[in-house]
């Protein structure tokens, strides 16, 4: 997989992730404003395991869990 394209894809996904996390505390957010922060970090989550333990090329999926700093997703390709 193009190198361009992986970390396009990260940068993507890397936003949502743990957006929630910066609205704790805050009172200028409702809890409406958390749940759906909360929300998309686990959808973006959730589609970046999916991508790292079903990538064709391995090498490839090494990199998007370290772009991700998922890490531990990339012990659990056998398992899927």
């Amino acid at each position: 997989m193009n190198p361009y394209t992986l970390h396009a894809l990260a940068k993507h996904l890397r936003e949502p992730i743990g957006a929630h996390i910066d609205l704790i505390g805050s009172s200028e957010h409702t809890e409406a404003e958390y749940q759906v922060a909360e929300y998309l970090s686990e959808a973006a989550k959730s589609r970046a395991a999916y991508l790292i333990q079903h990538l064709a090329d391995e090498a490839a999926a090494c990199r998007l869990a370290r772009l991700l700093k998922m890490p531990q997703y990339i012990d659990l390709r056998g398992a899927a």
